[in-house]
């Protein structure tokens, strides 16, 4: 496996998010904390993991593929914790209790099954 392009893709995925984040919370003046806002940022973390997952990464199995979506989740975990405050002014603990901000993260992982290429 390549870590480098594990973490890179890992990064970029996140940064997708963001910026539909991003577009969201400032141009569509959606409220960070409301449920449409978790939810759209649950729906493109599902497609931008499944799509980076199949076709970019390609795990060989399926223990490669969890591997690879659990360091995504670890990036994604970390860089929500860091930006909590600055961006979306909420304490990163107020995050901690968000069912949104878990669902996001259980986003990701969820694609793993979906994106294995199936052999036979």
């Amino acid at each position: 496996m390549n870590y480098f392009k594990i973490i890179t893709f890992g990064l970029a995925g996140y940064f997708v998010r963001f910026a539909v984040g991003g577009i969201l919370y400032l141009g569509v003046k959606m409220d960070p904390i409301g449920f449409w806002y978790g939810a759209s940022l649950t729906a493109v973390a599902l497609v931008a993991s499944y799509l980076l997952l199949k076709f970019v990464i390609k795990p060989a199995n399926a223990g490669e593929a969890f591997l690879v979506a659990a360091i995504w989740v670890a990036i994604a975990f970390a860089l929500d914790m860091i930006t909590a405050q600055p961006v979306v002014h909420v304490s990163a603990l107020y995050m901690l209790g968000e069912p949104q901000f878990w669902t996001r993260l259980a986003a990701i992982l969820v694609v793993v099954p979906f994106a294995v290429a199936k052999t036979r």
